[in-house]
């Protein structure tokens, strides 16, 4: 399968913010020009980025992600084998820093599945240990609507998962912004393809001909063991992620002072 590439490289994790054009910006120049460093709302004002979906989300309460870390904490503390004579202080640290350790490889281990799923479907070789996940998300993607516009989630397992375990607002959130920012789409599949909208930008996981109509898709792939679960959001509650990504935007654009056209 040859799919159109886009011409922008894949964002990494930490990026968050894209010039007007489109273009990622990883890293811009420091005040005095000497060396390249992550921009934050100072360089944004500067040099007009807009902030990502996802940064932009991030001034709302995000329950089921908090809920995630408390339990990663409760695990390293039930884990972790208390030093003799530990203070409590040093104890707690220790805890912190192996439950952001055991995220961090999460996480890490969601980037690479996604990064498979993105190579595999280029043509590219791709680690073999998402073999099946791959298999999955292609058998998943051709039973979808002609046109769609999609984004990829990964989570341990789905065994025993309901479809309201998996699925959130701030999904729908995101895939309603993606789908209003995409301009001029053709009927091709494409993966990771910039879209730039007014006051804010970011990357599509995948969309085939995407438009205001085109149906907003959550894939969700479970790591252990491979499996894919999909939801195809309502036009409703398509319509409401939108405007709650209004608000949202809105939201982030006064608490920031920062309003990019």
């Amino acid at each position: 399968m040859n799919l159109p590439i886009p011409m922008f490289p894949r964002a990494a994790e930490s990026l968050h913010w894209y010039y007007p054009d489109g273009r990622p910006a990883y890293e811009v120049p420091n005040a005095d020009g000497s060396k390249m460093i992550n921009p934050d709302i100072r360089h944004a004002r500067k040099l007009g980025l807009l902030p990502s979906v996802t940064t932009v989300m991030r001034v709302l309460a995000a329950p089921g992600l908090e809920r995630w870390k408390r339990e990663q904490f409760a695990l390293s503390a039930l884990t972790l084998t208390r030093l003799e004579n530990e203070p409590d202080e040093r104890f707690l640290r220790r805890v912190e820093e192996d439950s952001r350790a055991w995220a961090a490889k999460r996480a890490d281990e969601g980037t690479r599945l996604h990064a498979a799923i993105e190579q595999a479907f280029r043509d590219e070789p791709f680690d073999p240990a998402f073999y099946d996940h791959v298999a999955l998300v292609r058998q998943k993607l051709e039973q979808l609507p002609l046109a769609f516009v999609g984004d990829f989630k990964s989570k341990d397992t789905l065994e025993g998962k309901l479809e309201r375990d998996l699925f959130y607002d701030e999904h729908v959130m995101q895939l309603a912004a993606y789908a209003r920012a995409l301009k001029n789409p053709d009927r091709g599949l494409h993966f990771e393809e910039c879209v730039v909208g007014v006051g804010y930008a970011g990357r599509c996981d995948v969309h085939r001909c995407g438009s205001l109509i085109a149906p907003l898709v959550s894939i969700m792939v479970g790591i252990r063991p491979a499996a894919v679960m999909v939801k195809i959001w309502e036009p409703a509650e398509a319509e409401r992620g939108w405007q709650m990504f209004q608000h949202a935007l809105a939201l982030w654009q006064l608490k920031n002072r920062y309003a990019p056209a």
